[in-house]
């Protein structure tokens, strides 16, 4: 095979456990490798550490960038690094999470094998901090027969795995789907804002084995404790990211484009209305349930819980939701005894 590939590993506070991403890196059995680490204005050493690793790349044949930037988040951290991009393939992973030692030698094969194709994709193992010899689950993408819903399944959420550490792209595709060389500047969501250009009629290649780990670390970014209202407005922030992103994709048609914003208007009200019942938050409810109306998706069950919100049902809202939480406790613990 030939060709570099490129890896993009934004990193901020990093220095505990960025050291093991470098290894999996180093342990690749592809060697023409090209990885960028983006320092987001780290305090802890992490910068120092990491170019401490540059003669173990370059024994390898390997080559190792190390950039540094104030603190703006890991969507400007890519953009940073896509300037500085060579290689003939892209990938990325965050910086607490390892690769398989074949993943760069499999996605390429993938690639190669399939002249057609832009991009290859493979499975992601999830494991424990504590106990990384244990997959506590597989996410994989089960391709459809026939046409390849990846784009849209990604606005759902559904049947998706995200690009973080099991996908490598060809260089040229990919920067003639990101304007300028960027996505969208936020601080969440780099995953949807790199995968929705590249799927938007791009075609996939699979490959049917575990290609990265990711670590459970309940304090990593998108991993942490937030309160109801922070979640909330996490999904409403979604709402912008995703048909922000989809505004930039000036190769969309305008038609497609108003569909695919209304899709994304609909998932996440639902999702809005399904978490503010739970909470009781109201005023977040009846925005959830106002974008519902107007795209016409209200079901007999929003309009009840909605009913359910009123003074006069407080018993009969208390009692619905214990019955939720019993019924989710039940399908835990049933899923439970199903594990090997």
């Amino acid at each position: 095979m030939k060709g570099t590939i490129s890896i993009l590993v934004p990193v901020f506070q990093g220095r505990p456990f960025v050291g093991r991403c470098l290894q999996s890196v180093l342990q690749q059995t592809y060697k023409n490798i090209e990885l960028i680490v983006i320092d987001d204005g780290s305090t802890d050493g992490t910068k120092e550490f990491i170019e401490s690793f540059e003669t173990d790349f370059a024994d390898l044949g390997m080559r190792l960038v190390c950039l540094r930037q104030e603190n703006a988040g890991q969507a400007s951290a890519i953009n940073y690094g896509l300037k500085h991009v060579t290689g003939d393939y892209v990938a990325w992973f965050d910086s607490d999470d390892v690769l398989q030692p074949f993943f760069a030698e499999a996605l390429i094969s993938c690639l190669n094998n399939r002249p057609d194709a832009d991009f290859a994709v493979g499975q992601l193992a999830f494991v424990n901090e504590t106990r990384p010899d244990r997959v506590l689950f597989i996410k994989k993408r089960v391709p459809p027969v026939g046409y390849d819903s990846f784009f849209d399944d990604l606005l759902e959420e559904r049947n998706i795995v995200f690009g973080s550490g099991c996908l490598v792209v060809r260089k040229d595709y990919l920067f003639r789907r990101l304007k300028n060389r960027e996505i969208l500047t936020n601080r969440e969501g780099q995953n949807w804002q790199l995968m929705l250009p590249i799927t938007y009629h791009g075609k996939c290649v699979y490959y049917d084995a575990v290609v990265a780990k990711i670590f459970q670390r309940p304090s990593s970014h998108s991993r942490h404790q937030r309160t109801p209202r922070q979640i909330i407005d996490r999904y409403r922030g979604f709402i912008d990211l995703l048909n922000g992103t989809i505004a930039r994709m000036d190769y969309c048609p305008e038609s497609e484009a108003k569909t695919y914003k209304k899709k994304v208007l609909q998932v996440f009200s639902e999702k809005i209305f399904a978490y503010a019942y739970m909470h009781k938050m109201i005023a977040d409810c009846e925005w959830a349930y106002a974008q519902m109306s107007a795209l016409q998706t209200t079901t007999s069950q929003t309009e009840r819980e909605r009913r359910l919100l009123k003074p006069n049902h407080t018993l009969a809202y208390w009692f619905d939701r214990l019955s939720k939480r019993a019924l989710r406790a039940i399908r835990r613990f049933a899923a439970l005894l199903r594990r090997p």
